[in-house]
């Protein structure tokens, strides 16, 4: 992958490649001109610690290792990994060097790192979430402020903005060679010595204003029209006060689902921080994992699962309807009434003997709108009808003695309408992750 690198908005004649080690790409080498010390480093994500959640972990054990195309969510990670605050930079010689090499200057600099990030969620289609207009700020790096008060002074700081959430989507099959299923970055390094020192006090407001936003702002909303005038703000005041603000940015560099983008100051800090950028994977949002016991009732009230329904570019502009509960999402779809036009509550009626001619075809159509339309994870999907199912009692009658008057007046056969509504692969499936994998006990209401 090549990249290419801009200073003051024109281009330089430097093509930045990504050198490889064994484990790790480097796309930015802090010692290159305009990179003012930072380095960004690629390199692969373990399945293990933070990186996936642990219903991701149960379900891929389970599979054996392989999950395919649908079977589970990934969300952009951001995660600051050090904050730290200098005293006094006089009394740390490599700070003073560290400023010094870079600006000609040990009184006052300020170095920034930007980064415009957005979702390729289908080929030659994608969404921004921090526009290349009102890139998202990720750290500053300043020397000149008492950093008690900020004001003019001897200390430096190193503020890193809070870690963002970015929404949740499902994986669609994109691999390490198709342009969707992943994350564009660009990054923008900007810094200088400081001319005016009294606006660093000003900056780091406007900074602290902005990255107190930690969760991801959908564009469009009054938060995010905030967030940007903030930005503006902040990018105006860092022009001032600069003597001379070179820019250095490069891209696009894309996050695969198993990279890690890591960004280090290495000749200030060493590696003993850095701020990570990596996709995590989860397999289920229906299932508590902080709960020991799983029920209908906690399945059918989580809020993540109702919204679900939304395109990334609704999600990114909170364009999004929003419904109370999964069931109620489900029995508002077109596809389920167009099945039965009354539908209870429940959805299921198995006790009622005018209601069994719908059960299949329900079956059949609530699989397909949680798949399809609502983009559950294979997971997911089977926990929401597992959760109408018991919660509806049509569990129970699937085994027991009303299943032969439900299969007939569906026009099926038992073990046709035991495959549509609940079949042995879903069983060995629910179990086997919640159960045996997660360690929780599933209350099936004695079937």
């Amino acid at each position: 992958m090549k990249s290419i690198a801009y200073l003051l908005g024109t281009p330089l004649l430097l093509v930045l490649v990504e050198t490889a080690s064994a484990d790790t790409a480097t796309i930015i080498d802090p010692g290159i001109r305009g990179s003012n010390g930072i380095s960004v480093a690629r390199d692969s994500v373990p399945e293990d610690g933070d990186f996936s959640d642990a219903t991701y972990k149960a379900f891929k054990g389970f599979r054996k290792d392989t999950l395919y195309s649908e079977d589970y969510y990934y969300q952009l990670r951001l995660v600051p990994q050090y904050k730290t605050t200098f005293e006094n930079c006089n009394r740390e010689p490599g700070i003073v060097k560290f400023f010094q090499r870079l600006f000609g200057t040990s009184d006052a600099a300020l170095v920034l790192l930007k980064a415009s990030i957005s979702y390729r969620y289908a080929s030659g289609q994608s969404v921004a979430y921090a526009q290349d207009a009102s890139p998202a700020t990720l750290f500053m790096l300043g020397k000149g402020t008492d950093p008690g008060t900020m004001n003019p002074g001897n200390g430096c700081f190193l503020d890193v903005t809070n870690s963002p959430t970015y929404p949740l989507f499902r994986y669609a099959g994109g691999g390490s060679q198709q342009d969707y299923d992943d994350f564009s970055l660009r990054f923008t390094i900007q810094g200088g010595e400081v001319v005016k020192s009294n606006l660093l006090s000003n900056i780091y407001k406007f900074f602290d204003r902005v990255s107190a936003a930690a969760s991801f702002v959908p564009l469009g909303s009054v938060a995010a029209k905030a967030v940007s005038d903030s930005s503006k703000e902040m990018d105006d005041a860092v022009s001032n006060a600069l003597g001379r603000d070179d820019r250095f940015t490069v891209g696009p560099i894309y996050i695969k689902q198993h990279d890690r983008l890591r960004i280090r100051v290495p000749d200030l800090i060493g590696n003993s921080g850095s701020i990570v950028l990596y996709p995590r994977k989860y397999g289920s949002i229906a299932l508590d994992t902080s709960d020991p016991e799983i029920n209908a009732a906690h399945v059918l009230g989580r809020s993540e699962l109702a919204g679900r329904g939304c395109d990334a570019p609704k999600v990114v502009s909170n364009d999004c309807s929003k419904s109370t509960t999964i069931r109620d999402t489900v029995r508002a779809a077109d596809s389920v009434k167009a099945v039965d036009s009354k539908l209870p509550p429940s959805i299921f009626q198995p006790n009622d003997p005018e209601h069994h001619k719908y059960a299949l075809n329900l079956c059949v159509e609530i699989k397909k709108f949680l798949r399809e339309n609502l983009r559950l994870s294979t997971l997911d999907e089977m926990m929401v009808r597992w959760a109408i199912l018991v919660d509806s009692q049509m569990m129970n009658a699937l085994f027991d003695d009303r299943v032969n008057a439900i299969a007939q007046a569906s026009s099926t056969t038992v073990d046709g309408l035991r495959t549509a509504c609940w079949n042995k692969g879903d069983d060995e499936t629910v179990r086997g992750v919640v159960v045996k994998s997660l360690k929780k006990r599933l209350v099936f209401n004695s079937y």
